[in-house]
Order: structure tokens, then sequence, then C-alpha cells
């Protein structure tokens, strides 16, 4: 729903935005590999993420304040290590998941 709402919007560029309704206002790790994820499929059709804010009360949380976006050359590294996983995957039949076992896997699907 986020990159089909910039599409539609014909963003050039977005900043996430959400609120942990607990009151503290640091990422989860799903958090962050969310964003990533995101990252990653924004960079994919040329929409850049300047920020994930993060709202708890009076308190916000800048992403890319505290270093936690991926750089663009790590976007691209990701990329390419997914594609490899994913033609690894492939050879062996296994299914392909973004997220898996809890901790944060980066996916992208590059076209041949």
């Amino acid at each position: 729903l986020v990159l089909e709402a910039a599409l539609n919007s014909n963003a050039h560029s977005v900043v996430l935005c959400h609120n942990h309704p607990g009151g503290v206002a640091l990422p989860s790790e799903d958090d962050i590999c969310t964003t990533r994820y995101l990252q990653q499929l924004m960079e994919g059709v040329g929409i850049i993420v300047l920020d994930h804010v993060i709202v708890a009360g009076n308190q916000t949380y800048s992403m890319a304040q505290h270093g936690e976006l991926l750089h663009p050359s790590e976007i691209m590294r990701a990329m390419v290590a997914a594609r490899v996983q994913t033609v690894e995957k492939e050879n062996k039949q296994l299914p392909i998941s973004p997220i898996g076992g809890g901790s944060c896997f980066l996916f992208y699907t590059i076209s041949k």
C-alpha cells in the first residue's frame, strides 16, 4: 500500500511516519527491517525514502538522523545479495520469504 500510494501520487521521494501508542519513540527491529525493505522497493522504481519518523506522544525519532536508513550503496549491495540468494533458492526450488524467522532479510527481485 505504501509503494502504491507513492506511485499513485507520482512521488519523487517520501517521508514515512507512524506512531507508537505505547509512548516510546524508538524503532523496533521490525520497524528497521520494514523501513529497509520499503527503501529497496521504492529505490527499484526511483523513489527515495528521505526519512522514517516515529511519533510517541510529544516525542519523535528520526531514523535518518540516527543513521538507521540504508545508504544508496548499501541498497545496491542488498539488492545484488538478494538476487544471488533468490537464484540459489530457485535452483533448490525453495519458497522465498522477505522476512523469515523473526530476523531481517532484505529481498528484492531484479527483472531479467
